[in-house]
């Protein structure tokens, strides 16, 4: 009777032979790696079908990859994805947070050093050809007649504004004081003296030929004034004067006057002197005024100080200065020699310097002056201007002053002036100033913005640009040339380790395939 072992042979050799023969067309995948010959002649199946058409394998990996697995389409939307959008946005935003907050020293100084020579090279050349083109920009017609309308233009708009409005109550005070101070210093100089002693010795020596009165010369306010006033002082005269007759000093001197007068007229007639002597004595004629003006002097002040007499005496005094004002002046200075008339001129003059440097008098000016202004306060400046220079002079100045800004620009000194600020702000300012961390300059939404700004941008350039660089680097032929370079065992060991699982299900499907196949042989020998 067959053993056990007679009817579990076939099914396990058939399990061996079904391993073993999955394992060997497995090794056969690699192995051999380079072809077998006997006698001259190559082994059938050597080398291993992986060695024997790796070409063919890195074309068809190398077109995988190239074509299927890395195509402009994945690319695309691989840049797209959110994901990669996020980690895009936070690599951009690291890099220029760290960019801004680096504390950077001036300009030159972040330029690598090989280039900052070319950098300062560069510098001064740009500042020369944009002073040169800054230069004929100022001095060219368009620019030059649109300076001098807007120069107009702001004049008028300056003069149009209320005087209290354009210049401020202590600039008021300022300015009074710079004339109160400038009119003192005037008319205290040497110049002014002068002045006046030529014009005051020109003006008298005219008068001799002049053929009108004073009262013709002089304001008519001034002549009715005068005689206005002779007819007011005339009472107060009279009464000064019968005072002065009542004191005894003024008798005395009155008495010995007359007296001294009778004398000199006797003296005067010649041989009747002796005759008029004996009866014309000089202190008895004294005697007898004073006499009569002490008993008499009562009735001569009641005299003096009737009211009819007033009237009377200023009708007449007013009549006589009438009479003097009406005289031609030539004809009252005449007969005053030149050495008098000059002598007279230099007193006149001394007494109105006198008068011009007491400080009263450019205080007086000042005042005036401020005065003058308060009074303007509310009005715009172009009519004061108006007022006091005239339409015309105040047009001419306007023009004048848009014509001299306009010939100040075109001057060589305005031109270095340029060159001076241009080149200042260019070397000290811009380029030795430290920049420092730029975030100190930059707002939050503007550094968000830069932000957006990179991100689209970056964006854009790989979404552009990217698949025509797959393109261009050749993936498949890279990947061809990668796997066509590999060391065989190399390859063996990278496909292995990645199917070395699968590998083994199919040894363990052969064991069992085997051991079923076995199975039915044993089966078909008992049916025979």
């Amino acid at each position: 009777m067959p053993s056990l072992l007679t009817y579990a042979a076939p099914p396990l050799v058939g399990a061996f032979i079904g391993y073993m023969t999955n394992y060997v067309a497995i090794r056969m995948l690699f192995r051999p790696l380079r072809p077998w010959t006997i006698f001259g002649l190559r082994v059938p199946l050597t080398p291993g079908v992986i060695p024997s058409r790796r070409g063919q394998l890195a074309n068809n990996i190398g077109e995988m990859v190239g074509e299927h697995l890395l195509t402009n389409t994945d690319v695309q939307r691989a840049i797209n994805e959110q994901g990669f959008q996020q980690e895009l946005r936070q690599l951009i935003q690291g890099r220029v947070s760290s960019f801004l907050a680096k504390d950077l020293g001036p300009i030159e100084t972040v330029i690598p050093e090989r280039f900052r020579g070319h950098f300062l090279a560069g510098m001064k050349i740009m500042r020369w050809r944009f002073l040169k083109h800054l230069h004929c920009h100022l001095t060219s017609d368009p620019v030059l007649e649109k300076f001098a309308d807007k120069v107009t233009t702001h004049i008028d708009e300056f003069l149009a504004h209320p005087l209290s409005e354009k210049i401020s109550k202590e600039d008021q005070d300022d300015l009074v004081q710079f004339i109160e101070n400038s009119a003192s210093r005037l008319l205290d100089s040497d110049e002014v003296d002068n002045w006046l002693k030529e014009k005051t010795s020109a003006w008298l020596h005219g008068l001799k030929e002049e053929e009108r009165g004073l009262n013709q010369l002089l304001p008519e306010d001034l002549t009715t004034l005068i005689l206005k006033k002779i007819e007011e002082v005339t009472p107060e005269f009279l009464e000064k004067l019968a005072q002065l007759l009542q004191e005894p000093e003024t008798q005395q001197k009155m008495a010995h006057g007359l007296a001294a007068a009778v004398g000199n007229f006797a003296s005067s007639l010649g041989p009747m002197a002796a005759l008029l002597g004996n009866f014309l004595n000089p202190d008895t004629i004294a005697e007898k005024i004073l006499g009569y003006l002490q008993d008499k002097g009562d009735d001569i002040k009641k005299f003096l100080l009737d009211d009819q007499v007033r009237e009377q005496t200023a009708a007449f005094l007013v009549e006589q200065a009438n009479a003097f004002l009406t005289r031609p002046v030539g004809g009252l200075i005449s007969k005053i020699d030149d050495s008098t008339m000059d002598q007279i001129a230099a007193g006149l003059a001394g007494q109105l310097s006198t008068l011009l440097k007491d400080p009263v008098t450019a205080q007086t000016i000042a005042d005036i002056f401020r005065g003058e202004l308060t009074k303007r306060q509310d009005r715009p400046l172009n009519e004061i201007l108006t007022e006091f220079l005239g339409q015309e002079r105040l047009e001419s100045g306007r023009q004048w002053v848009g014509g001299e800004l306009v010939s100040v620009i075109q001057t060589g000194g305005v031109k270095r002036m340029i060159d001076k600020l241009v080149t200042s702000l260019l070397e000290d300012k811009l380029l030795k100033a430290p920049i420092g961390p730029l975030a100190d300059f930059l707002p939050k939404a503007i550094v968000e913005g830069i932000d957006d700004f990179l991100l689209q941008q970056v964006t854009d350039v790989l979404g552009r640009e990217v698949p025509g660089l797959v393109d261009s680097l050749g993936f498949k032929e890279m990947v061809t040339k990668k796997v066509n370079g590999l060391d065989l065992l190399h390859l063996e060991g990278l496909l292995l380790s990645i199917m070395q699982e699968q590998f083994k299900y199919i040894n363990l499907f052969g064991a069992l395939l085997g051991f079923f196949i076995g199975l039915a042989n044993l089966f078909l020998l008992r049916l025979g």
